[in-house]
């Protein structure tokens, strides 16, 4: 793909200004430059014409004025920019590279300072320009730009430098709802750091950190822990940790610029603006197809990469140690109505795509030949346009109606899918409901549970009157039943027809019509078979197990017009096709909590046979999808039933000790869950990538009909998949990497659609740049996806070593880069004792030691003890598809007090959640650090997040009392069960009434502490468990297991990882 330059004169006055506006975007050819916009700091001052002539001044050393302290300015030579402060001169020897406090500040060689060093900033590759090349970052630059509108200043007294989100500060304006993940009112404090194009990957000028790490371990470190990098603990940050995970400041800032671009009344405004005009010209391009005031960036919600900038080429690539990919979550909740994805319906042209590699048109696509072609993004083929789209353009080489096609202002948007797209008519939704009826099912009292929830979940089921509808029931048989309609049976006689097949070894369809109905005309049948399956099966003796069968006759009913097929069991699978082997029902090992955490849990974690994932592929490929919901209080081998899940794209929930009056209420919630979010039929998933870039190691649940589409016969609101971008032999010869994710699939409501979503980022030869705009939260995700498919084929040692060798390598290719611009300026100053971390993922160690820690990885007894092999395997099926919020707070789980409150502080918290309950509005409290000595304090209760489950830990000191208070919320009868923790009401019922929706109002400490949890518990999927623990009770070992930043049995605490670390980047460094 090439892309030229304008080629119109411009005077010498405008030379500067045009560079900054060409320097980094694609200009359409003959198009004309628009830009008036002189920054300067009087009325005779431009910017430095070097500029221009695509020279940019070698670095520079500046000093303050007297009495300030001398600044010396720095770069290394992988281009980051050092502000090197030097110590006053009555200090005594000190380093002219002194980082850092006063060399009398450091009382003790094992003791060092804990240092900040705010002033490296990666530099800016873009091809095209000087290796050197850097926009504004040297001290010429800086002279010829206002101080008051730069935002990379000089750190000296005259330029102060930027202002970074300061942390644990309660934020000016309210974030107003962690439903409204990104709106637009973000704190002035996230929108001091420096702004880039909006919808692209920020470029943020943020520096590296030193971190010191002790000289041996047991020095105690107490006063200085505190300066350890964690993530932002301010009610603003908790929060939004919460609902969106953990995503970059300069994220969020790139977004807040692409509202207030919208938000300008014309370009007219925007080129009075010298601060946007400033900030526009540091991009590396800018969106080309629509003006950048109308443009609208994908949110992050939907796709994000875990690098702000792509490296050129394979070598390049290989040097750096983490991944380069990206999480989406196609169909996720938009997070206000605002950002709702457009529908375009391009009518009798049909979709606009390249000829040659089938991308889809978007707002990177550069229309030529007065508007009669279009130059594809991604391959840089020019197709014709049709003349049904056809438009003229403008003196931009823009098309006239741009700023009005959603299609070239919106990285994200849906697309209406003409026949050509359809292999078959769109099929109606389609409910298959397989129900266990065996004696386990009635004796745990999940029959009761699956009918009732089935029976509640009515009204929610999607596609309105095209719904359809079915039940099979199974024991050591399988039971059809037919349904009438009730305008085809006048006389009233609704009964429905039962149908048994006792030969489970050879399933057929004993009813050949009559199975799957219309809802709207057999909802009365259905209402009088589901009044009477609890009946029926009261006094059953069958001990069932007749589950794969089960699922092949549910495949028979569904092949010719797919579906959805929702097994509700409580037993295993013990008889017809598919039984468990004579070793696996044996039990033995598979039953032994023992046997989780070591090396043999791998081999039971495989499925006992082949039978249900083929079943899974033919089921993915007549568009079939598997939802499990098993209700049981014995091991029931769910990793055996997992593929049929795994390769169709369905949910999988899991019930442990199932109790009716304990679990009635999650059943319920997460069946009406599961029917009624934004779902998508027959789907196929597909990622396009620049040329010489391939997708590879794709993640979360779906089939591989190829190379690279995936099958996708049901997804959702709540399904997140991950991939990596792997490089081919060439280089990348293009100014950006784009990555357009295409989901063809059918609405709810009979349309097929392809929904888009379409993100770009520079092209980089820089390895600064990597580190400098890498984004932890999608990096951890895929970190952590990654670990847990690889425990799978390796035993725990291999990938616990592998996960650390890569942060160790990263650090090391890092700091190599400091070490050799500490060696050309000063060989006197020495990382000994530090450990310089780029500030994007200050927070890496950190999460990959919460990954180490986690249950996936770690071998503590006291975490082994609380799980089983079912507990695993639905673990591993849940990481499976983890979004963002919840892997951000698996690694590193958010902690908030709920008693005592802070009264002065919860009131200036200006952070609002919105509750399931309905308009509830909380304010959050500060929250606390993964440490024991922080949080388990014997007079407090605290909510702990950690993504898969929400414990509520309460201290012997708190007084019975306020637990009944909490109870007394729910406007339940309060049962008293005496447990012998100090409190009248057990654990097991505090669980259960913290699901109920608490009074309304919360002026009171109980009543604001089950608001917390509830609006808490609505930012999580309606299965996620809720776990009470008093202090002294045997489960409060998980609850330390949880806090991350401590020591264990066989785990470091967090200075000691980082010491450990620090060691081995260092003895890299001296080998290398």
């Amino acid at each position: 793909m090439s892309y030229r330059q304008s080629n119109q004169p411009v005077d010498s006055n405008q030379a500067s200004n045009q560079n900054f506006n060409n320097f980094a975007r694609y200009v359409a050819p003959n198009a004309k430059v628009a830009s008036n916009v002189q920054a300067s700091t009087g009325s005779e001052n431009k910017l430095d014409p070097r500029f221009s002539q695509g020279h940019v001044p070698s670095p520079t050393f500046s000093s303050s004025t007297e009495g300030s302290t001398p600044t010396r300015v720095t770069r290394d030579s992988m281009g980051v920019r050092n502000y090197v402060t030097a110590p006053p001169t009555n200090s005594g020897a000190a380093s002219p590279m002194w980082r850092g406090p006063s060399p009398e500040a450091v009382t003790a060689p094992n003791q060092p300072n804990w240092s900040f060093s705010k002033g490296n900033y990666p530099r800016f590759a873009t091809q095209g320009m000087p290796d050197e090349s850097s926009t504004f970052h040297n001290a010429a630059a800086q002279q010829a730009v206002p101080p008051d509108l730069s935002r990379l200043s000089l750190h000296s007294a005259q330029y102060p430098g930027p202002t970074l989100p300061s942390r644990n500060v309660v934020p000016n304006s309210p974030f107003e709802s962690l439903a409204s993940e990104t709106q637009r009112h973000y704190p002035p404090e996230a929108r001091q750091s420096p702004v880039t194009r909006p919808g692209l990957i920020p470029r943020p000028a943020m520096p590296h950190t030193n971190y010191p790490s002790t000289a041996q371990s047991g020095v105690s470190l107490a006063s200085d822990t505190q300066q350890l990098p964690r993530p932002d603990l301010s009610p603003f940050g908790v929060a939004r940790r919460i609902k969106e995970g953990d995503i970059s400041e300069n994220y969020l800032a790139s977004l807040q610029n692409a509202s207030n671009m919208r938000n300008q009344s014309g370009s007219q405004n925007l080129a009075k603006s010298a601060e946007a005009t400033l900030n526009a010209s540091m991009n590396s391009f800018l969106p080309v197809a629509c003006s950048e005031q109308v443009f609208k960036p994908v949110l992050p919600c939907f796709m994000r990469l875990s690098v702000g900038m792509f490296p050129n080429a394979p070598s390049f690539r290989s040097k750096f140690p983490f991944p380069v990919g990206a999480v989406v979550q196609p169909l996720a909740e938009p997070p206000t109505s605002e950002d709702t994805v457009p529908v375009v319906n391009f009518g009798k042209a049909g979709i606009i795509r390249c000829r040659r590699c089938r991308a889809y048109i978007n707002y990177l696509s550069m229309f030529v030949d007065g508007g009669r072609k279009f130059r594809c993004n991604f391959c840089g083929f020019l197709s014709d346009v049709p003349s049904e789209y056809y438009c003229p353009l403008d003196n931009s080489g823009r098309r006239l109606d741009a700023n009005e096609r959603p299609e070239l202002t919106c990285g994200s948007v849906d697309f209406v899918a003409p026949s050509e797209y359809m292999v078959r008519p769109p099929m109606p939704p389609t409910y298959l409901f397989v129900i266990d009826v065996s004696s386990a099912a009635v004796s745990c009292g999940a029959l009761n549970g699956f009918v009732s929830s089935i029976r509640q979940s009515l009204d929610f089921l999607l596609g309105d009157d095209r719904t359809r509808v079915g039940i099979i029931t199974f024991d050591s048989t399988i039971h059809f039943y037919g349904l009438k309609s009730s305008s085809d049976n006048p006389s009233g006689k609704l009964d429905p027809i039962m149908a048994v097949v006792s030969d489970v070894d050879d399933v057929f369809l004993p009813i050949p019509h009559g199975c799957l109905v219309k809802l709207c005309e057999c909802r009365e049948s259905l209402e009088i078979l589901l009044d009477r399956l609890e009946s029926m099966f009261t006094t059953t003796k069958d001990s069932g197990g007749a589950v794969g069968s089960a699922v092949s006759a549910a495949y028979l009913l569904l092949q010719t017009c797919g579906g959805r097929l929702i097994l509700m069991t409580s037993s295993k699978p013990t008889r017809g096709v598919g039984a468990l082997s004579k070793s696996a029902l044996e039990g033995g090992e598979r039953n032994s909590p023992g046997i989780v955490g070591t090396d043999k849990e791998r081999q039971y974690l495989e499925p006992d046979n082949t039978f249900y994932k083929k079943t899974a592929v033919n089921m993915s490929r007549a568009q079939i999808s598997c939802d499990i919901i098993l209700c049981t209080s014995t091991h029931s081998e769910l990793a055996t039933l997992t593929p049929l899940a795994k390769y169709t794209g369905g949910e999988i929930l899991y019930l442990p000790k199932f109790e009716l009056s304990k679990d009635y209420v999650v059943l319920i919630r997460s069946l009406r869950r599961m029917v009624s979010r934004e779902t998508a039929w027959e789907g196929v998933m597909r990622i396009r990538c620049t040329r010489s870039v391939k997708c590879h190691g794709f993640l979360g649940r779906f089939f591989m009909r190829s190379t690279d589409l995936l099958t996708l016969p049901n997804t959702d609101s709540d399904k997140t998949y991950g991939v990596e971008f792997v490089l081919e032999d060439n280089d990348i010869r293009t100014e950006a990497f784009a990555a357009q994710c295409a989901v063809l699939y059918t609405a709810s409501g009979g349309e097929r659609r392809v929904r888009i979503h379409t993100v770009a980022i520079p092209v980089t030869r820089n390895m600064a740049d990597l580190f400098g705009f890498a984004e932890v939260g999608a990096m951890t995700n895929l970190i952590l996806r990654t670990c847990a498919d690889a425990v799978l084929n390796k035993n725990f040692e291999t990938v616990r070593k592998e996960l650390t060798d890569s942060l160790v390598q990263g650090l090391v290719r890092y700091q190599q880069g400091g070490s050799q611009m500490q060696s050309q300026y000063s060989a006197a100053t020495s990382l000994s004792n530090q450990l310089a971390l780029p500030e994007p993922l200050r927070l890496l160690p950190l999460y990959i030691q919460g990954i180490l820690k986690s249950p996936l990885l770690c071998r503590e007894a006291s975490v082994a003890a609380s799980m089983l092999l079912d507990d695993k395997s639905f673990l591993h099926s849940l990481v499976d598809i983890f979004s963002i919020p919840l892997s951000s707070a698996f690694v590193y789980p958010n902690i908030v007090p709920l008693f005592p409150l802070d009264e002065e502080t919860n009131a200036n918290s200006q952070v609002g959640l919105i509750s399931s309950s309905g308009p509830l509005s909380v304010q959050l409290p500060e929250g606390l650090r993964a440490s024991a000595a922080h949080v388990l304090h014997s007079h407090r209760v605290v909510l702990i997040d950690e993504g898969v489950n929400l414990w509520i830990w309460f201290g012997s000191s708190v007084k019975p009392s306020f637990v009944q208070e909490l109870v007394m919320e729910t406007n339940e009868e309060i049962a008293s069960e005496h447990n012998g923790a100090g409190a009248s009401i057990s654990p097991q019922y505090l669980a259960r009434a913290f699901r109920c929706a608490p009074k309304p109002g919360y002026t009171s400490s109980a009543s604001r502490a089950r608001a917390l949890i509830a609006s808490i518990l609505s930012c999580r999927l309606p299965w996620t468990p809720i776990r009470v623990v008093f202090q002294g009770d045997p489960l409060e070992a998980r609850i330390l297991s949880l806090m991350v930043e401590d020591r264990t049995v066989n785990q470091p605490s967090y200075t000691e990882f980082l010491s450990s670390i620090q060691r081995q980047v260092q003895s890299r460094l001296t080998n290398s």
